[in-house]
C-alpha cells in the first residue's frame, strides 16, 4: 500500500514539474519576443501616437532598413523610464531621445562594412568631417528623420558662395564640387566642368586653351554674371 501512494505521489510530482518546465519555457519565450520586440522591431516605437509623423518619414528615408536601436543608443533603465513616462504622463509630442552624435553615423559610414555608403576617404568629408570637425548631423539632418541632404545645407556656412545673380546659381554645389570623391580637393576641374558644358550649345565656339588649362583659371562661378 506504501508503494502505491508512493508512486502516486512521485506520478503527480513529475506532472508538477512539467508543468512547470513547460510554464517557465513560455514565459520564457514570451519574455524573449516581447523583449526581441521592444529592442529591435520598429513597430514597437510607432505603438506611441507621437511617433507617427517621425515613423512615416523614418520609412520613406534611406536609412529605414536600419532598426531604431541601432542609432538611438540608451541603457535598459533609460528604455524602461522612457515607457513608463508616455504609459503614466501621455505626452502630446515626442519627449527626449537619447542625443545622436558622429559616433553613431561613423559606426557604419566609416566602417570596413561594403554593405554601407563608405565615406572615410571621400573630398566632402575629409574637408568638412576629419579637418573642420563639423558633425554630420549639422548638414545630413536638418529636420526630424529627414537625412536627405536638403539644398540648402551647403549656405548655412558659405552664404558668401550663394549670394549675388551668378550664372550658375541655379545648379546645386554637387554638381560642380564632387563631394564623394576620391582624395581631398574639393575644388571643380574641367571633367566636372564638361559635364554640362559638352551638351550646352553655344552661340560662338570657345577659343583655343593651353593644354591641362583648367577651366576655374580663368572662370569664377560664383561670380558668373
Amino acid at each position: 500500500m506504501m508503494r502505491t501512494e508512493i508512486r502516486k505521489i512521485s506520478k503527480k510530482l513529475k506532472i508538477i514539474l512539467i508543468a512547470v518546465i513547460v510554464l517557465v519555457a513560455l514565459f520564457a519565450v514570451g519574455a524573449y519576443k516581447g523583449y526581441d520586440y521592444m529592442e529591435h522591431d520598429p513597430r514597437f516605437c510607432q505603438s506611441c501616437h507621437t511617433m507617427d509623423e517621425p515613423f512615416k518619414k523614418w520609412q520613406e528615408s534611406p536609412h529605414h532598413m536600419v532598426s531604431c536601436h541601432e542609432c538611438h543608443k540608451q541603457t535598459k533603465w533609460q528604455s524602461l523610464h522612457q515607457v513608463w513616462m508616455y504609459i503614466t504622463e501621455q505626452p502630446k509630442s515626442v519627449v527626449h531621445h537619447p542625443n545622436l552624435d558622429q559616433k553613431v553615423c561613423a559606426q557604419c559610414h566609416l566602417s570596413q562594412d561594403t554593405q554601407w555608403k563608405l565615406v572615410g576617404n571621400t573630398a566632402g568629408h575629409k574637408v568638412h568631417f576629419e579637418k573642420a570637425g563639423i558633425d554630420c548631423l549639422e548638414c545630413h539632418m536638418k529636420g526630424l528623420h529627414e537625412f536627405v541632404r536638403p539644398v540648402d545645407s551647403c549656405a548655412g556656412c558659405h552664404p558668401d558662395k550663394m549670394e549675388g545673380n551668378s550664372k550658375m546659381s541655379f545648379i546645386h554645389c554637387l554638381q560642380c564640387h564632387n563631394f564623394l570623391a576620391k582624395g581631398e580637393d574639393l575644388k571643380p576641374t574641367t571633367a566636372s566642368c564638361k559635364t554640362c558644358h559638352d551638351r550646352i550649345q553655344t552661340e560662338k565656339l570657345h577659343p583655343p586653351i593651353p593644354k591641362d588649362t583648367e577651366c576655374i583659371s580663368c572662370h569664377k562661378p560664383h561670380e558668373l554674371k
